[in-house]
């Protein structure tokens, strides 16, 4: 059902858009009521004068130096006034209540207050504007709240269809939801509480949880306006639980290596299970890609391929014979999707087309059976690796993918004649360190004798015992980097001058559990 907007009420901190949205009201004749601030930002164009302060409603002015502005007995039975109820009608006439159809309000900016005095940050808790939003919300069915300077473009005319109403409605109880959390929160923060109050929205169900018998949602933080962050440009197949996960962690590591090599470089990174399986980092996207694939092209199947270049019609040929879950690139040629309309061949493949830059928390977390575990992300690390006598280059791509697997994490990386840097073995999620770097020398017999010369063992954590050692020298591999950190570092490091390899201690452990 729609409702006519004959009254309006505005009360904002934000101005965007608010002239316009005035002139929309004023040309179909609504009579628009504001608060102080408002009203004088407005009059100056009141052309239409259907302008009006507020207090020719309440019949008050504001008291306590502005706190009390809004909060009235007539505002509210304006707001929550329903012309159907008889009750509502008798008491509206004998009390001359006049009904108000449209509520603008947003709130004093409560979360950008960066003051931590207690005295400023009370000014800045809105009291009124909340009053406001929640009467309107609460009566949705006959008037109808707008929040947001983004959605004032809904309103076209003085009606308002009950489907636009709905919306405005959820978006503002999310929002009083949120603020009020913000308010605790920095209260609590204040007097020594530690809280944290998570606020997601627009839960969207997944094609399956970690296994095809349990259901999942994907919840994304704050309102995306019909924006996804994940916008999959071809592939009918949903994402599942898996997808997500692998998702995060490959394109994860990408913008990770992005931020820590030159924009001209190409990478490519394929994770699988979470873990990477292939990366390098090359002058080209094809011979990133080709490097990425060269030495486990087994557990690249069904993997997860991430590119920090664009995915071209030619390029995108060259990877159609392997078989992916999920290709993620910034920038994806549309006659790659003209051509795939047309190819039933890889109708399980999705191609996702996501930025670079966009803004992650600077927290990582996970939810337990009873409880919440954050923790802060451990990029800001690698400005303080040691770069004596081994390539920071190479520090930081091998320190970069270990970071990224799982304990117990052994990941092994060379460079080449022409300076591209390649993961040529991995071994991950073992419980044992010594059957990671078994895992992670099963090809080795694939390189060159240049290859193994130039390469690196990393691992996420020490090494107990000097048994790792002994296994790696077998093998002819001169260079191992490590945390340190075991009572046996010393008789590790001997251990690796006796068989002739160069130990390097960073002292930043990479554990990922």
């Amino acid at each position: 059902m729609n409702i006519k907007i004959k009254r309006a009420l505005l009360s904002v901190s934000d101005k965007t858009q608010l002239l316009e949205l005035y002139q929309t009201l004023s040309k179909e004749h609504v009579e628009v009521y504001c608060s102080d601030g408002t009203y004088h930002y407005l009059s100056p164009h009141n052309e239409y004068s259907n302008l009006h302060p507020i207090s020719e409603l309440t019949q008050e002015k504001p008291l306590l130096e502005g706190r009390v502005k809004t909060l009235s007995s007539k505002i509210a039975a304006a707001l929550l006034f329903d012309p159907q109820n008889p009750a509502h009608q008798k008491d509206a006439q004998e009390h001359n209540i006049i009904p108000i159809e449209l509520v603008v309000c947003n709130l004093y900016p409560f979360e950008s207050e960066e003051s931590s005095d207690l005295t400023t940050l009370i000014e800045k808790i809105d009291i009124g504007g909340v009053t406001l939003i929640r009467a309107a919300a609460k009566n949705f069915q006959n008037v109808c709240v707008l929040i947001d300077p983004e959605d004032y473009a809904l309103i076209t005319s003085s009606e308002v269809n009950e489907k636009t109403r709905e919306y405005l409605m959820l978006k503002a109880w999310n929002r009083i939801a949120d603020y009020d959390s913000a308010i605790a929160v920095r209260m609590g923060k204040l007097h020594g509480q530690h809280s944290i109050r998570l606020s997601y929205h627009e839960g969207e169900p997944l094609r399956s949880g970690e296994n095809p018998h349990q259901e999942a949602t994907l919840y994304y933080h704050g309102h995306r306006h019909n924006q996804t962050p994940m916008p999959v440009l071809y592939g009918e197949k949903k994402l599942s639980y898996n997808n997500i996960l692998d998702i995060d962690s490959s394109w994860g590591l990408l913008c990770k290596l992005s931020r820590l090599f030159p924009a001209t470089q190409a990478i490519a990174t394929i994770v699988k299970h979470t873990n990477p399986c292939g990366s390098a980092i090359a002058s080209n996207l094809k011979t990133a890609i080709d490097l990425s694939l060269a030495y486990d092209s087994v557990s690249a199947f069904g993997g997860i391929l991430s590119i920090n270049q664009a995915l071209t019609l030619p390029l995108f040929m060259r990877l159609y014979e392997h078989f992916w879950e999920i290709i993620i690139a910034p920038k994806i040629d549309p006659t790659i999707l003209a051509f795939l309309s047309n190819s039933p061949k890889r109708k399980n493949l999705r191609l996702i087309q996501k930025s670079l830059t966009s803004p992650s928390p600077n927290f990582e977390g996970r939810f337990n059976s009873e409880t919440l575990l954050l923790q802060s992300k451990s990029d800001l690390l690698y400005q303080d690796l040691p770069k004596e006598s081994i390539s920071p280059a190479i520090l930081h791509f091998g320190t970069s993918l270990a970071e990224t697997a799982k304990s117990n994490a052994i990941i092994a990386v060379t460079q080449n004649e022409q300076g591209d840097l390649y993961m040529v073995g991995h071994g991950q999620g073992q419980t044992n360190r010594v059957q990671s770097v078994q895992d992670a020398l099963s090809n080795i017999e694939k390189l060159s004798a240049t290859e193994i010369a130039n390469t690196y063992i990393i691992s996420d954590g020490f090494f107990p015992f000097s048994d790792s050692v002994s296994l790696i020298a077998k093998y002819g591999i001169k260079h191992i980097v490590q945390p340190g950190g075991s009572i046996r570092d010393k008789e590790i490091f001997e251990k690796c001058k006796e068989l002739g390899i160069h130990m390097t201690f960073t002292n930043v452990r990479l554990f990922k559990h």
